[in-house]
């Protein structure tokens, strides 16, 4: 009796962390299930049921039970008490059954929007998850610009020690996205070019066209990204 008092204080205190059983279930219903769920079908439809003359109240999972126990008292009236039984323990059963089934989906429900409410709730007090990530990925960028910038350094040293006059130089991704560059504008064209061009010119030279004057570039591929070194006219 206690729990049941608390209980209803405690709903009409919070209403939104209890179902609202006339609304049904709000969650997907295959939500929690990754080897997929039966589906509930009602054993008639709801003209069927009218047409079968089921009252509206028994008008559930249960229908074609109540239908067999109406039959059968139709046939043993007024004896149906002794010829009957079978008939009505199928149906009482399948009631109990359908109830405990609605009580479980109930509590799924009220979990499920608990579990939402308590996320909610950590949300506001600690730090996001986004908030997280956009920390993380400041540390990655910080010390993904200190090895970009060794690996440009190194790569100017190795052309500029067989006499090579650089240019500029642009780091780009795999992808060809521009990671960092230093005195060189160029249009988007080569730089969507380099990753196909990492693949097959690493370490070699090629001339393609730079806001149309005709460059040099040594194309060397790091193991994350790709280093182009921007010359002047091959001589």
């Amino acid at each position: 009796m206690g729990l049941n008092i608390s209980g209803t204080i405690d709903r009409a205190r919070h209403p939104e962390r209890y179902p609202d059983k006339s609304k049904g279930p709000t969650f997907d219903p295959m939500y929690g299930f990754a080897d997929g769920r039966k589906p509930k079908v009602a054993p008639y439809t709801e003209e069927e049921m009218q047409t079968l003359n089921i009252p509206i109240e028994k008008r559930d999972y249960c229908a074609h039970y109540f239908r067999a126990v109406m039959l059968c008292t139709q046939q043993y009236w007024p004896s149906q008490y002794a010829y009957c039984e079978p008939e009505r323990h199928a149906w009482d059963q399948c009631e109990i059954k359908n109830k405990i089934d609605d009580a479980k989906e109930y509590e799924r429900e009220l979990r499920l929007r608990r579990r939402r409410l308590r996320k909610e709730e950590q949300t506001k007090h600690n730090p996001t998850h986004t908030d997280e990530t956009t920390i993380l990925n400041l540390k990655t960028k910080r010390v993904m610009d200190k090895r970009l910038e060794a690996l440009v350094e190194s790569a100017i040293e190795k052309f500029s020690m067989v006499g090579v006059d650089i240019k500029g130089v642009l780091v780009c991704d795999k992808s060809g996205l521009t990671l960092t560059s230093k005195d060189v504008t160029v249009s988007p064209g080569p730089i969507a070019c380099l990753a196909d061009l990492a693949a097959s010119l690493s370490g070699r030279r090629t001339t393609i066209c730079l806001e149309h004057n005709e460059n040099q570039v040594l194309i060397h591929q790091a193991d994350k990204a790709v280093v182009a070194v921007y010359t002047n006219n091959a001589t």
